[in-house]
């Protein structure tokens, strides 16, 4: 603020610019530091005005005025951000921008221009002018200055700019200090270029300004080129001198147009970076997806190797399966929330597993031709725990739910809705619904399809039997599901029937 006290005051009242330098500050203190720049806003201020000669009235006024606003603005700020820093998201940071360009400052210059006005009548007549220039004068310093001293300060207040990071700020400056230099020189008259060369000139300048993103540095050259262009007009040298009036035209192409490239340089950056953030996330799941289902084809393998199944078996239990759970979800629902679309893809592929547990029951029970004795029954009823424990393990060592589910099915696609199941005796709802959907399924595979020891049964007979076992063996619910399944599973019978 001393600075901007001790700049301000030694420039010639009669061509200084309308940019109130201190103010850029201002904004650029309460963006970063918030409430502790306040004190330096109000010393920094009177300084200012002490500097320039001011008398008692303005030296106590124009602090307190620029206290009040400054207050005003950081509960805008607040109330608008909140803990987020300016341009972390693009629709608040815009909203108070205009917010404060086009409500805030106005105000606030009107009620400064009338005070003054009270104050130094003589002085301060025309309240409508002084007001507007006020406003010009603020929102230029906000705009450019306040932006570029926001990127310095953040990085000061960080500790950025200790580091090595910005060895490369000399070579970023060049064509911003290039660009700033030859329009000086041409708004001079030194110069002698005629419109089309200097464009083609400027234009590869301007673009390697925009190129190297250094938003602080561009947004202090276009304020010394605001401020040098409004200089040459009032002195009425050079080309610039033919302009009449404020140098807006050249304001709003450097401050629109300029500021508005880099907004879009620094958003397209940003939506790079993302796009590249998602596609690595994206790559990432497609390579747990691949790892997942090699995983899951392993196993079946591995069931497959120990069982008398055959694999449209597995493809038609899997395909019953998801057809029950769709329909269930769409009957129920209580059952619904259960069934959201990942978990019917978990249970899909789980499905094949349920009898993965019989690679833990000796070949001489497992491959019997004839009935098995009591003692070898219960032996081999143990491969539902088997598969359990063997799919929960592994589901808890990778914090995986589809191993979850598939330990669920395992373990529980053989209880009964009665009690009468095993290997836990569980009743109704106690069941796992993956394994009671799949219990459904692998009972209606199991009388349509064809074995050494019985003939297929009609899908007629096989319907019938299931409906007769509702409420004993199967959740009535999901035999409904079934039912409302029906055409589908006749369907994926035909698709997937076994080879004569």
């Amino acid at each position: 603020m001393v600075l901007a006290a001790i700049s301000f005051s030694v420039w010639p009242k009669e061509i200084v610019p309308p940019t109130y330098l201190p103010f850029g500050l201002v904004f650029a203190g309460i963006i970063v530091y918030g409430k502790r720049a306040i004190p330096g806003i109000f010393f920094g201020t009177a300084g200012t005005v002490i500097l320039q000669g001011g008398d008692t009235v303005e030296a106590l006024f124009l602090p307190a005025f620029d206290l009040l606003f400054s207050i005003l603005m950081l509960s805008l700020y607040r109330s608008m951000l909140g803990e987020k820093k300016l341009l972390d998201e693009i629709v608040p940071a815009r909203n108070f921008l205009l917010v404060l360009i086009f409500f805030a400052l106005p105000l606030y210059a009107s009620l400064g221009a009338t005070t003054l006005s009270i104050f130094y009548p003589g002085d301060y007549s025309d309240i409508a002018s002084i007001a507007l220039y006020w406003w010009m004068g603020d929102v230029v310093a906000m705009v450019f200055l306040g932006g570029a001293l926001t990127f310095f300060l953040r990085r000061i207040k960080s500790g950025q700019y200790l580091t090595a990071n910005d060895s490369d700020l000399f070579f970023k400056s060049i064509p911003i200090i290039g660009l700033m230099a030859v329009l000086m020189l041409w708004s001079a008259g030194t110069l002698d270029l005629s419109a089309q060369v200097l464009l083609l000139l400027v234009t590869p300048l301007y673009i390697a300004s925009i190129m190297t993103r250094a938003i602080g540095l561009y947004g202090f050259a276009v304020t010394i080129l605001y401020w040098w262009a409004e200089v040459v007009i009032k002195l009425e040298i050079g080309p610039l001198s033919l302009v009449d009036g404020e140098f807006w035209v050249f304001a709003i192409t450097c401050g629109v147009f300029g500021s508005g490239w880099f907004l879009i340089g620094a958003l397209l950056r940003n939506h790079q970076l993302i796009s590249q953030r998602e596609l690595e996330a994206s790559r990432a799941l497609q390579q747990a997806s691949s790892a997942k289902y090699s995983m899951f084809d392993a196993l079946n393998q591995l069931s497959l190797a120990r069982d008398n199944e055959t694999g449209n078996h597995i493809l038609r239990t899997q395909h019953y399966v998801r057809a029950i759970a769709l329909a269930l979800r769409d009957l129920s629902v209580p059952h619904a929330s259960q069934l959201d679309d990942e978990t019917i893809e978990a249970m899909f592929l789980a499905a094949p597993l349920h009898d993965v547990g019989k690679v833990g029951i000796p070949d001489s029970i497992l491959l019997k031709p004839g009935k098995l004795t009591e003692s070898e029954w219960s032996v081999m009823k143990t491969h539902a725990l088997v598969g359990e424990n063997v799919l929960l393990s592994a589901a808890d060592q990778a914090g995986s739910d589809d191993l979850r589910i598939a330990g669920e099915l395992a373990g529980g696609h053989h209880e009964k809705w009665n009690g009468t199941g095993y290997p836990r005796s569980l009743v109704g709802e106690d069941i796992p619904l993956s394994a009671r959907i799949m219990a459904i399924a692998d009972v209606y595979d199991a009388l349509t399809s064809s074995r050494v020891y019985k003939s297929a049964w009609s899908h007629k007979d096989a319907i019938s039997e299931i409906a007769s076992l509702s409420g004993a063996q199967f959740d009535p619910k999901i035999v409904e599901a079934f039912f409302a399944a029906e055409p589908e599973i006749v369907l994926i019978a035909q698709q997937f029937k076994d080879q004569d």
